[in-house]
């Protein structure tokens, strides 16, 4: 006889098996993004690790020195990244003086999110 385990069912398993460091906080679940470098989870604020991008409200020019919204953008791009690939995992450092918690995550799929903001520029 074969049990047919659900899809979801799978993907909670791989993540309580999924072990953290020692010491490291982990924090699981839908992102909202904040701006381009820090996200929410739960109502925790995680700021990402070695990533440092425009404020939401930052405008910046072009190679014409035109304006335009470059922390606005940043964000965008960030929430269309982790929403092809929920729920966001992140693994926790410690906290900045703002009291994020400073974490390296990754989407369902296992990119790492960070990387992908490097190589984005």
């Amino acid at each position: 006889m074969r049990v047919r385990i659900p899809p979801f069912s799978l993907m909670v398993a791989g993540l309580v098996l999924t072990s953290a460091p020692a010491g490291a906080e982990e924090l699981i679940g839908r992102a909202s993004v904040i701006d381009g470098d820090t996200i929410d989870i739960a109502g925790q604020r995680i700021r990402l690790n070695g990533i440092d991008a425009p404020e939401s409200w930052q405008s910046c020019r072009d190679a014409a020195g035109k304006p335009y919204r470059c922390g606005k953008d940043a964000a965008f791009a960030l929430d269309d990244f982790l929403s092809q690939s929920r729920p966001t995992r992140c693994l926790g450092h410690g906290h900045d003086r703002y009291r994020r918690t400073v974490a390296d995550c990754f989407r369902a799929d296992g990119t790492s999110v960070n990387a992908w903001l490097v190589g984005q520029g």
